[in-house]
This record gives structure tokens, sequence and C-alpha cells, in this order.
């Protein structure tokens, strides 16, 4: 019989697997594409399913993490979320940039460019996109530093999550590559273990610490 217990376990698993992979393939395509319309229009459709996908794989981790520093993974968990949220809306901003630069003359284009992608815009969107990385890399250190996930695992987790700035911020294609690969074999590590069984069952516990006598 299949249990609520069951089904919410397949679909954080199926998030935690799918996640990373559909955003490596959106990135992917951009670079084959050659950064180019109508690959960079298809490329923000990709991120924005990655992005809900890894909602699913946030809240799992917070789910697997919370019995070994609940108040730390909780605000983690919460900060990646928000990150992802951003993330999700900056796409829209990319796919006008897409349309845009693909429709418009390079005279009409330079008058555009400074509004779409001012200080303004990218305060407000941009930027609060970085809390995903921050509060991933803080959810893997927890792991880490508890060992409630197998140290590999946590430790592709939190490199993934470093490059994961670098590549899309500074525009190296390859960090971003990497990045999507650390959170793909992590995740998708994850996902098969939370698939394998309970959480409780399927990674290491917590180590519990002594009570005074």
């Amino acid at each position: 019989m299949v249990t609520l217990e069951l089904r919410r376990r397949r679909l954080v698993g199926t998030c935690m697997l799918l996640g990373p992979l559909v955003m490596l393939a959106a990135d992917v395509v951009l670079r084959a594409g050659r950064f180019e319309y109508p690959a960079d229009y298809l490329w923000t459709i990709g991120l924005q399913i990655a992005m809900v996908l890894l909602v699913g794989a946030v809240l799992g981790l917070i789910h697997v993490l919370r019995p070994a520093a609940d108040r730390t993974v909780l605000t983690a968990g919460c900060l990646a979320v928000i990150g992802l949220m951003y993330g999700f809306g900056m796409q829209v901003l990319f796919r006008a940039r897409a349309v845009l630069y693909a429709q418009l003359d390079a005279a009409a284009w330079t008058g555009v460019e400074p509004v779409l992608f001012g200080m303004p815009m990218v305060a407000s969107s941009v930027i609060p996109g970085l809390l995903f990385p921050i509060g991933t890399v803080t959810l893997g250190c927890v792991a880490l530093a508890t060992g409630r996930l197998p140290k590999p695992l946590a430790a592709l987790l939190c490199l993934g999550a470093v490059l994961f700035p670098i590549g899309r911020i500074g525009g190296f294609w390859w960090v971003t590559i990497a990045s999507d690969l650390c959170l793909a074999f992590a995740l998708g590590w994850l996902g098969r273990l939370v698939n394998a069984g309970t959480p409780g069952e399927a990674v290491p516990e917590a180590p519990v610490a002594a009570q005074p006598a």
C-alpha cells in the first residue's frame, strides 16, 4: 500500500534527481546555441523548471538535516528557497532580454539595456538570488559538521553551491557546468537515498550528545 509518507518521499527524491539535471540541460542548450536567440529564451524556461524542482529538493534537505541543527537548518533552508524564488523571477528579466536583443536594432538596444540591467534591477532581483547558494552552502556545512549525510555528498553540495554564483555572475561557462555536475551528483545521490527508505533510515542519524549522569 502506498502511504502518504511514501508519496512524499518519492516526490522529494524525484525533485532532487531532476532539478540539477534540468539546470544542467538548460546550460548545455545555452552553450550549444552560442548564447543567442532562441537558445537563451529556452534557457530561461529550463532554469525556471529547475528552480521549481530545487525548491522540493531544499525542502527534502531541511527534513533530513533538521534533527541535527533545527534552527540553523530552517534558517538556511528559508534563505535557499527565497533565493530560488528570486531566481525564478529573474528568468523573466532574462527572457525579456533575449526577445528584445533579437528584435531590436543596435541603437534601440543600447537604450534598453541600461534600463533592464541597471543597478535598481540588479539590486532588487539579481542580488537576492545569492541567498540560494548561501543557504545551500550552510546546509552542506551542517551536514559535514554533524555527519548527518555522507561526507563526500555534503562536500559536493558545498562545492556546487560555491561555484554556482562564480560561474553565473562571472560568466565562466565551465564553472557553471562544474557547479551543475556537483549539485547533480550530490542531490541525485541524496535523492536515491531518500527514495530507498525513510529519511531516518536512508541517511546516518545525527550524533547524540551524551547526557550527564
